[in-house]
């Protein structure tokens, strides 16, 4: 790893398993779409009775939110911020990001929603550390 960036390597490794779980959401989904005979390329229905919605929107809601936690990331490491906020927020993150998964499989919607509000906190906080150091 490369030494500036030994001091967030907790950060560097909710890269890779963010990365991970987005491609378990995804192979997931497929499993699941194969095991009730989905036809490929065919609109599944919207609504969150459907366990096959609710495995691609828990998908594309991570897709959703990593691009902005990348950024924030590369943000923070690039203005030096306190690496030991940052992995704690990156660290939430991801914590929250697996809840909201579960969450979103199980169909429980109010506490996706409080777990969806947690990840956000988390992204604002890496904003706002990255900004205390300019």
């Amino acid at each position: 790893m490369a030494q500036y960036l030994v001091e967030y390597q907790w950060s560097v490794l909710v890269l890779g398993l963010t990365g991970a779980l987005s491609l378990l959401q995804l192979l997931l989904f497929d499993l699941m779409a194969i095991k009730l005979k989905h036809p490929p390329g065919y609109p599944i229905e919207s609504s969150h009775e459907n366990l096959l919605f609710r495995l691609s929107r828990a998908h594309a809601n991570t897709n959703e939110t990593m691009g902005v936690m990348i950024v924030l990331f590369l943000f923070t490491v690039l203005s030096a911020a306190d690496p030991v906020w940052v992995n704690n927020l990156m660290i939430g993150y991801f914590a929250a990001r697996v809840m909201h998964m579960i969450c979103y499989y199980a169909g429980w919607s109010v506490l996706r929603g409080v777990i969806f509000g947690l990840s956000l906190l988390c992204l604002i906080g890496l904003f706002i550390v990255g900004l205390m150091t300019l």
